[in-house]
């Protein structure tokens, strides 16, 4: 896929707004992603080090320029507090499709700040991408990512996958936006 474009002006509602990361999110970022269940439900290396947050963010607009994701911070509108993640990778051209995958920080759970993050990304990249289809592959087990997908209203399919990372295997449902 091409270069891949940042939404302009920044996505947000009444509660959260969608922004690139800065240098500064880099403590949080670590905090937050060593949360056992971050650690658990997500791809991310355990445990994650500050090397890491610091790679991620110096590295968001190279993986956009080429085409591989975009990545962005949950933040507070109030306050512009560290919320959480938002992002779409995996793209296939193939299938018209791309991933959404999030992360909600422990302090920010119970405010529905994923789901909004979800709801306000999705219609965008449908609109100003190459794409007909929205999919969230998540754990069998990760009940509170089935509510945000639910609540942001994603339909379940019939599509299971199964890999094997970070030394167990995964039980994915598939959970997905558009036809």
């Amino acid at each position: 896929m091409d270069s891949l474009p940042l939404p302009d002006p920044p996505l947000a509602d009444d509660e959260v707004e969608l922004v690139p990361y800065t240098e500064a999110d880099a403590d949080l970022i670590v905090e937050y992603c060593n949360d056992q269940q971050i650690a658990h439900y997500t791809f991310l290396p355990v445990p994650y080090r500050r090397r890491h947050a610091l790679d991620f963010i110096a590295n968001q607009d190279r993986r956009r320029e080429r085409g591989e994701a975009i990545d962005l911070a949950i933040r507070d509108r109030a306050d512009r507090a560290l919320l959480g993640a938002v992002g779409l990778r995996a793209f296939r051209e193939d299938r018209r499709s791309v991933e959404v995958g999030y992360w909600i920080a422990p302090p920010a759970r119970g405010r529905d700040a994923a789901a909004r993050a979800v709801r306000l990304i999705t219609p965008w990249a449908l609109a100003n991408l190459p794409l007909a289809r929205v999919d969230i592959p998540l754990d069998f087990h990760n009940h509170g990512s089935r509510r945000v997908a639910e609540k942001a209203g994603f339909r379940l399919t019939s599509e299971r996958r199964r890999l094997h990372a970070k030394g167990r295997e995964w039980l994915m449902d598939v959970y997905a936006f558009g036809p």
